[in-house]
């Protein structure tokens, strides 16, 4: 399980979270649907914002990232875990399997 924090600048919303492997997406997509266009500030661990630029990438034209230091082993195995899912995934859309 992933904790992910979405704050929009300037309608001042905040987006909470808990994200797991598969659901990421429907997420992020409805979080666009309220924010529309308007600028995006992600906060979350060190170990999960390459992955969550890499979706808000998909989402947003303008996004920020902020993180805090998470360097346990514990999270740092779920991310390494979810980084794989979520390669396969990416994979899977790219050759119209998923």
């Amino acid at each position: 399980m992933t904790i992910a924090i979405l704050f929009c600048i300037e309608s001042k919303k905040v987006f909470v979270y808990i994200i797991y492997y598969f659901k990421y997406e429907k997420n992020i997509k409805f979080s666009k649907d309220i924010i529309q266009k308007q600028d995006v500030l992600i906060l979350t661990s060190q170990t999960h914002a390459k992955r969550a630029c890499a979706i808000a990438r998909q989402f947003f034209s303008d996004y920020g990232c902020m993180w805090f230091k998470d360097l346990k082993p514990k999270p740092i195995t779920r991310e390494i875990v979810s980084r794989i899912l979520y390669i396969k995934i990416e994979f899977l859309k790219k050759i119209g399997r998923y």
